[in-house]
């Protein structure tokens, strides 16, 4: 269907009565975002909306100015929208009309904007009233594609339209768009323009000429045109991972980068009759585009032996950058900017690295070099014209280096303070750049907040605007936003109530609206899977469907979450020998595993053949990879290999959070606690971690600084990210002696009861902390855990129930009234988990109150040994039960392996420390069978912790009880008292606490 329409535009200033409305012209439609922007009061800042055109553009021959592709109706990928304008550019171009094109429209402020206003355009056609506007609009609306194109004048408005069947593959809808367009044209007065010639006499070769970018492009033939394109296209800078998604989605990319790689696609796109080198110019466009199925990182090896100079080194490099080995070879012919820049696209994958943008900036001439540059990195040569190409990438590599010398402080770094240092002093023009600003909000975000709970929300709510701002003057739906929106994720840092404010919530439905419109792009993600896609679809639609009411209290992982197979994990690190993940991975379960010949030493090999890097740059990733097993072995209570692997990350010598937690868990391991506190000190000076918080104020109080400690907590207690720092305040008033009903009116009195920690009241974490942490809870205990902390207030009753298991398991009686109170009070179907820690005293309960057959049993014994820590545990104490102790031993030396996870949610955000239920776990089973196998393991478990968390009473209180020699029992009980003086497992070591001589430097 197409439709062809001439009217003049209402003008913008009348003195005559209006005339009678006339009925509205369908086509183009509204553009859904801008009617949304309309109804929330929201419009795009001026530098993102403006049609910059440049000086030397218009000649007098040009008659036409060609604006970007605009949206009607619901929209198209941007990608998707520069490829079509660049095949309207070439199809003018074909018929001799000389116009400004979209390559000459684009830099790094866009325009961002998917439709423009009517005063930009007024102001346009005021401003060139010898030129003529053509505009092409592209909609999409249930189901239907339409495509309108305008050419307007200051006196006249003409339009065709076509109504378009596109298909799901983005190359073969362009194929669609590209043939209606000549028909378009001629509809529309310009009978000029038609189809491109059924072959091309360009040569079959680029020129490698076409990697000087000093040469204009508009004096090469069409092929050369293409080269010239895809060779600038290649080397402006992407903005975030190479190894995106396959299509638009994952694409963080300048409009100039978009431009210049659509040029070179519409250049190349000749038909079936194109030379093969113009085929594969516009395959490789097309995949860094984001618009072919087969993914930006599918480069054949055909491409890679291509002897063509710019087909051959665009392959190679797109391969290098994506992991891929490639040789070098050519690269010493080229222009010296040309391998600089090579180099640097190379090192945009590395957030270390930063862009070496005073080496760039030397070439070109006459454009500002930054004050920080050395005067060694001075300009070559006399200023001189430069040509779109280098002006483009002056343009584009400038923006980067600010943005990627941020974003490696905030995301690579975890240092946001002085990302935001960073930004602040980025120059003027460039500073309120939206890609800088997502960079400023993840800052602003992830920075450590101090002050209550009130100034944390006015913190919150200060950060609404401008990130709402952001989306507007950016109007992409991208991976970040996808990561960073308000209505998928929370922002209060685990509070509901700070993501339950009106402020917030009014912005959310703000910000819900425009993503709405944003998403329904098409072409932006892929309505067809991806081969990886493709198997896990294949995968959960061949699993076995689990009925939700007979899954039980406590489910097992889902097959396809569950820890990854020995195979799978020997296949990962043959493809990616660096991967450390995968290392401590496979260490871990031949740990847990225990099979003959996988012993500790056969474990620390498979970590010790990660492979070094030769870069410089790359040490501050090594620290990290090295820290990640030694916290692994540090929580499991392996010290020496924790110690090895320590000193690995320290010796990096970067300065990175890792090295800082290092350095202050060598000093711990090696009973160095003063020199440990030292350096808590300096890593909170750097990062400001809560774990270092936890550590700093927990260390002072054992020192007797507990004035110190408090100013240490407070200014983090009421915005912390992690329960951990709730940690010290429990050893200090575990310290002072204080009641549970004390407890329970300090956090009232400081406003504390309507904090929230991973969306959980740190009320209900922390009391129960102290009612069941080395004490048994009594009967007022339970009711206080039972009781809301505020009136309307909703009341988890997990915590009063698993207070009343372990007073039952501790007791050796109860265990049918836990059970069925257990029973009726814990909630079914728990998809976030977080009834499961409840689950190893469950069991312990459960099995003794219904001789082993409770139903819920049955699901942990089918846990095998690399489950959760709750369900091995759980699973070694029915072994107990059982009278199956090689089994039971067996399992609670994989629940000690387990606690290499400590660092997960599911294992730090909760009320109880994990190791503590290990510990106790060990007792009981020891004290029910008599096994001292069991005691055996508890004790060298907690001497280990007397190192990895020396301020916890119950690490020597649990000792005193079990230790058999008087001496050292007398010293575990002096630390226990003086940390925990209503210690109940120091009650139970049948010392005389009055008669204790105890030093005075306990530490």
């Amino acid at each position: 269907m197409s439709s062809l329409s001439c009217s003049k535009p209402a003008p913008v200033e009348t003195t005559t009565p209006a005339p009678a409305k006339k009925q509205v012209e369908t086509w183009p439609q509204a553009d859904r975002l801008a009617t949304a922007l309309s109804a929330i009061g929201m419009t795009p800042d001026e530098k993102f909306r403006t049609i910059k055109i440049p000086e030397n553009a218009i000649t007098e021959s040009t008659k036409y100015i060609v604006l970007p592709v605009q949206t009607q109706a619901l929209g198209f990928a941007p990608s998707f929208r520069a490829a079509v304008g660049a095949q309207l550019d070439e199809a003018l171009s074909l018929g001799g009309i000389h116009t400004v094109q979209q390559t000459d429209l684009a830099d790094i402020n866009g325009p961002f904007v998917r439709s423009f206003d009517e005063a930009t355009l007024q102001a346009l056609l005021k401003q060139y009233q010898q030129q003529k506007l053509i505009m092409l609009y592209l909609g999409q609306d249930k189901g239907q594609n339409f495509v309108t194109l305008v050419i307007r004048s200051q006196n006249e408005s003409i339009k065709a339209h076509k109504s378009l069947e596109l298909p799901q593959d983005p190359e073969q809808a362009l194929d669609i768009i590209k043939k209606s367009l000549p028909a378009l044209l001629k509809e529309a007065g310009l009978k000029e323009a038609g189809e491109p010639p059924a072959a091309s006499n360009d040569g079959s070769i680029c020129a490698e000429s076409n990697w000087d970018f000093s040469l204009p492009a508009s004096g090469k033939d069409r092929l050369q045109q293409a080269c010239h394109a895809l060779a600038v296209g290649t080397l402006l800078p992407a903005y975030d991972y190479v190894k995106a998604s396959i299509l638009d989605y994952g694409r963080l990319m300048s409009p100039l980068k978009r431009a210049w790689l659509a040029r070179a696609y519409a250049k190349a796109d000749m038909g079936p009759s194109a030379p093969p080198v113009a085929q594969v110019i516009r395959t490789l466009a097309l995949q860094q585009l984001g618009l072919s199925l087969t993914g930006s990182y599918e480069i054949s090896p055909m491409l890679l032996s291509s002897t063509d100079p710019i087909v051959s080194q665009v392959a190679k490099l797109l391969a290098r950058a994506n992991g891929k080995p490639s040789d070098t070879h050519g690269l010493e012919k080229l222009p010296a900017l040309t391998r600089l820049l090579m180099n640097e696209r190379l090192n945009i994958e590395d957030p270390s690295k930063p862009v070496k943008f005073c080496d760039i900036a030397a070439y070109f001439s006459g454009l500002p070099t930054p004050e920080s540059c050395p005067s060694s990195k001075t300009q070559n040569g006399q200023a001189k014209a430069l040509s779109s190409a280098e002006l483009a990438l002056y343009q584009d590599w400038r923006l980067l280096s600010h943005y990627k010398n941020a974003a490696r402080y905030v995301r690579f770094l975890g240092l946001p303070e002085q990302g935001l240092m960073l930004l602040a002093q980025s120059p003027e023009d460039i500073a309120g750049h939206p890609y800088l600003q997502q960079i400023k909000h993840t800052a602003q975000q992830s920075m450590k907040f101090t002050g209550n709970a009130g100034d944390f929300l006015v913190h919150k709510q200060a950060l609404l605007k401008p990130y709402l701002q952001m989306i507007v003057n950016l109007q992409r739906y991208d991976s970040w936003l996808a990561t960073s929106s308000l209505s998928d994720h929370y922002i209060g840092n685990g509070s509901q109530n700070i993501d339950n404010d009106r402020q917030i919530q009014e912005a959310r439905s703000k910000e819900a609206q425009l993503i709405k419109i944003l998403k329904a792009d098409r072409f932006l993600t892929s309505s067809l899977p991806t081969p990886q896609q493709a198997a896990m679809m294949a995968a959960i639609q061949a699993a076995p469907k689990a009925d939700a009411t007979k899954q039980g209290l406590f489910p097992l992982r889902f097959h396809l979450f569950k820890t990854p197979s020995e195979e799978q994990l020997l296949s990962k690190l043959k493809q990616y020998p660096g991967d450390m993940d995968s290392r401590v991975a496979l260490a871990f379960r031949h740990l847990k595993e225990g099979k003959e010949g996988k012993t500790l030493q056969d474990a620390l090999k498979i970590i010790n053949a990660y492979p070094k890097s030769a870069e410089i740059n790359d040490r501050v990733k090594e620290s990290h990879d090295w820290a990640a097993p030694a916290h692994g072995f540090f929580f499991s209570g392996e010290l020496e290999a924790a110690k090895q692997f320590y000193q690995r990350s320290l010796a990096m010598g970067t300065g990175s959070s890792s090295e800082f937690h290092a350095q202050t868990r060598l000093k711990l391991i090696d009973s160095r606690l003063g020199e440990a506190m030292q350096s808590s000190i300096q890593a909170l000076a750097r990062y400001n971690s809560d774990f270092t918080r936890r550590d700093l104020a927990s260390f002072l109080f054992m020192e007797g600084q507990a004035e110190m400690g408090w100013q240490v907590i407070q200014p983090r207690a009421a915005t912390a990210e992690t329960f951990q720092l709730w940690v010290a305040a429990y050893v200090a008033q575990r310290m002072e002696g204080k009641s549970l009903d004390q407890i329970n009116d300090w956090l009232k009195s400081q406003k504390y009861d309507s904090v929230q920690i991973d969306l959980q009241d740190v009320n209900d974490l922390y009391v129960h902390m102290h009612a069941v942490t080395d004490r048994v809870p009594n009967n007022d205990d339970i009711k206080l855990l039972l009781k809301p902390s505020a009136p309307n207030k909703y009341r988890n009753k997990t915590f009063a129930v698993s207070a009343q298991l372990i007073k039952s398991a501790l007791e050796q009686s109860g265990t049918k009234e836990a059970y069925e109170f257990a029973i009726a009070n814990l909630a079914p179907y728990d998809a976030n988990k977080r009834n499961q820690f409840v689950l190893p005293f469950f069991a312990w309960v459960a099995w003794q109150a219904s001789d082993g057959k409770d139903a819920n049993l049955d699901t942990v014994r089918n846990a095998d040994l690399h489950e959760s820590f709750d369900h091995v545990l759980a699973k070694s104490m029915i072994f107990a039960l059982e009278g199956k102790s090689r089994e039971s031993l067996q399992y609670l030396k994989a629940a000690r392996y387990g606690l290499s996870e400590s660092g997960k949610s599911e294992m730090r955000e909760r009320g109880i420390p994990p190791s503590y239920q290990y510990a106790t776990a060990a007792y009981l089973m020891f004290k029910k069978t008599g096994n001292d196998a069991y005691r055996t393991e508890a004790l060298q478990f907690l001497r280990s912790y007397e190192l990895v968390f020396p301020y916890y009473g119950w690490v020597y209180s649990m000792q005193a009880a079990m230790e058999k020699d008087k001496k050292r029992q007398q010293t575990l009980a002096c630390k226990a008292k003086a940390l925990d003086p209503g210690s109940y497992f120091l009650s139970l070591s049948n010392l005389d606490l009055n008669k204790l001589s105890c030093k005075t430097a306990l530490w």
